[in-house]
């Protein structure tokens, strides 16, 4: 046994999962100090306590505020014991796994194998090494996204495990059936079938669930339900980019939240944002209630009614109903943005925009935003 290979997959095994579950617990201590501030902007003594009831803050208290001790009867965190169960086998699949893999990248025929005559023993290794650092790449992904939501669960880490472990039988058995399909002939000429296993295999592991509904797809089993694909074409997402403020950096932060499209933005919570992201409330209450204007109308309208100077869906709200505002040749620019086609000229009478517009306003998360 290697002595360095040992400590390598000891490393990889168990001190980067005992590393997150530390985190964990302080980004949990920090964010219930900036909650405690919250609650003394929010709740006020001169207020009846019914009065000062927030739901959504509320929700961020409820997911934060979990007690260490042993109550009965009360919500309690994750146990000590919790932990070390869930991290034995992540330990076991990924340091048995590790081992095998850097003692095959070490053993000298590896180089043979990989540009001479590649054995199916040696094929099943370059994949199984290649769909090993694709999920665990994915599982370290997973586990830093985990910590930013604060949803790190010991379930999660036996799952992470259970993809890993997935992902490299998976891809054992993909080398095999390439290898009895082309043999030792190879791929048409100039690719090698090493390295397309190589390429494949990685994203397998780090696409597992892609990787297992394409095997499905393309297999042959009768009464096996499968994905229609031309639904596919209905399902475009508009992208937070589109939101004034947001830029590609943002959104990159923001996608730790799993927020990518603006109805992920819309129905956000906007002072669970506060608490998790470094932006300020204001602005992240700006840039929901710009989501679900998009949400609502749509990108193409959105940004036809910039020039209205409708913004959010509260701008819409005060055109239609607040009368300063409400002007009928107004109503009128709004209406054919919102129920007609791009140039089209015909009249919608005011009662009808105004209803269109109220529908739209009745939403829960317009109604949280609203509140807060």
């Amino acid at each position: 046994m290697d002595p360095l290979s040992l400590v390598v997959a000891f490393l990889l095994s168990l001190v980067v999962p005992v590393i997150v579950i530390a985190i964990r617990q302080t980004v949990k201590l920090h964010r219930g100090e900036i909650i405690q501030d919250l609650a003394a902007v929010f709740h006020s003594a001169k207020e009846p306590e019914s009065e000062r009831l927030i739901p959504s803050f509320e929700f961020v208290k409820f997911k934060y505020f979990v007690p260490t001790g042993l109550e009965r009867g009360q919500r309690q965190d994750f146990q000590v014991w919790a932990w070390g169960v869930a991290v034995f086998p992540f330990f076991l699949v990924v340091s048995s796994t590790s081992y095998i893999c850097i003692e095959f990248f070490q053993y000298p025929p590896f180089a043979d194998a990989l540009f001479g005559t590649h054995a199916p023993v040696a094929l099943c290794m370059i994949a199984v090494s290649a769909a090993f650092c694709g999920g665990y790449l994915n599982s370290i992904r997973a586990l830093t996204q985990s910590i930013q939501n604060f949803d790190l669960s010991p379930s999660l880490i036996v799952a992470l495990a259970t993809q890993i472990f997935s992902a490299v039988v998976l891809a054992a058995i993909f080398a095999y059936a390439v290898h009895a399909i082309y043999g030792t002939s190879g791929l048409p000429k100039g690719v090698g079938v090493p390295q397309v296993v190589a390429v494949l295999a990685f994203a397998i592991g780090f696409f597992p669930d892609a990787a297992q509904r394409t095997l499905v797809g393309r297999s042959k089993l009768k009464n096996f339900k499968r994905e229609n694909l031309s639904v596919y074409k209905y399902t475009l997402a508009t992208p937070v980019e589109l939101i004034d403020g947001i830029d590609t950096e943002i959104r990159n932060r923001l996608s730790d939240f799993h927020i990518e499209t603006t109805q992920n933005l819309a129905t956000a919570n906007p002072l669970m944002l506060f608490v998790e992201t470094p932006f300020g409330v204001y602005q992240i209450m700006d840039w929901v209630a710009q989501a679900q204007l998009c949400a609502s109308v749509g990108a193409e309208a959105m940004t036809s009614m910039w020039k209205l100077g409708v913004r959010t869906l509260f701008d819409l709200e005060r055109a239609a109903l607040d009368e300063r505002c409400r002007h009928p040749e107004l109503l009128q620019s709004i209406g054919r943005h919102l129920l007609g086609h791009k140039d089209d000229k015909s009249d919608f009478s005011p009662e009808a925009i105004t209803a269109n517009i109220q529908m739209r306003l009745d939403d829960p998360h317009v109604h949280r935003l609203r509140q807060i």
